[in-house]
């Protein structure tokens, strides 16, 4: 089994690089159209789920909310992954450690949101947790094709970084400064993300935020609107939806690889990712009626 996903994730990654960011074999939403479906389901409508079957191929889709509280999320995910019964399970965010193991599925959620939840019900079941999503090197190198190198940082800062920061999610005892070195500058060294001297400092992320807000950094008050990927305001904005798009090709490849392989498959990824990749789904799962 485990040989069959290291051969998988060796194929998905070629595959990503070998197909252009234009590809349109897939029909997904624009994101500005997403954002307008998700007006329509609050927080409190989440998950959202789709099961699809053809022959004997299942595949059930959760769009789930970032969250590490304990909500009706929980139970749903706990439901939908029992009753498939899955051979391989994609989550979003990265590949988390093998050898790391929770004890209990709340204290899973507790420490990683859902991707804890995913891999504890894995563990349970002795089956792969795989990263479905984009691995970050692949993602910038398609992204600095388009945009500038410090808008790009700037915009990956204000999403995987400031907000963490902010919202307690990772260790801010020692500082922002030593955070951002810790929990963005390495974190993106442990991509193969290839920065200068001058972008590994954090005086870097508060010239580039000067530049682009006007303002000095403050990151309490970051206005979320001129990075949200799913408002239309702005060139951040522009950035993160193209981010957006670059990881849903790749997770819908890996899903199409994946079921030439299995027959069940379980995929939790963010509410937004569902909506937009909806109809590619179906659509890929057509080819086996």
């Amino acid at each position: 089994m485990k040989q069959l996903v290291y051969f998988l994730v060796g194929l998905l990654i070629f595959s990503c690089k070998s197909t252009s960011k234009t590809d349109n074999r897939y029909q997904t939403k624009n994101y500005l159209e997403v954002a307008k479906i998700l007006d329509a389901n609050p927080p409190d409508n989440f998950p959202l789920v789709i099961k699809l079957s053809a022959g004997k191929k299942q595949l059930i889709f959760i769009g789930t909310a970032h969250t590490r509280d304990i909500t009706k999320q929980a139970d749903s995910i706990d439901y939908y992954f029992h009753q498939l019964q899955p051979q391989i399970a994609f989550n979003e965010g990265g590949q988390v450690d093998k050898g790391k193991h929770y004890i209990s599925r709340n204290e899973a959620i507790n420490q990683d949101a859902e991707i804890g939840q995913l891999k504890y019900l894995c563990d349970i079941q002795n089956i792969e947790m795989v990263n479905g999503d984009l691995v970050t090197e692949a993602e910038f190198n398609e992204l600095f094709k388009i945009y500038s190198r410090e808008q790009v940082l700037l915009y990956t800062c204000c999403e995987r970084f400031f907000a963490l920061y902010k919202n307690n999610w990772i260790d801010t005892t020692k500082g922002i400064e030593a955070a951002y070195q810790k929990d963005f500058i390495q974190y993106l060294e442990s991509e193969n993300v290839t920065l200068t001297k001058s972008e590994k400092e954090f005086s870097y992320m508060t010239r580039a935020y000067k530049n682009f807000f006007g303002t000095d950094l403050d990151i309490y008050r970051i206005p979320t609107e001129k990075h949200d990927f799913l408002k239309d305001n702005g060139k951040l904005c522009e950035i993160g939806r193209s981010s957006k798009m670059v990881r849903d090709k790749y997770l819908l490849t890996t899903i199409e690889q994946a079921l030439k392989i299995y027959d069940r498959i379980f995929v939790a990824f963010g509410g937004a990712h569902f909506v937009a990749v909806e109809p590619a789904l179906k659509q890929i799962m057509n080819k086996y009626k």
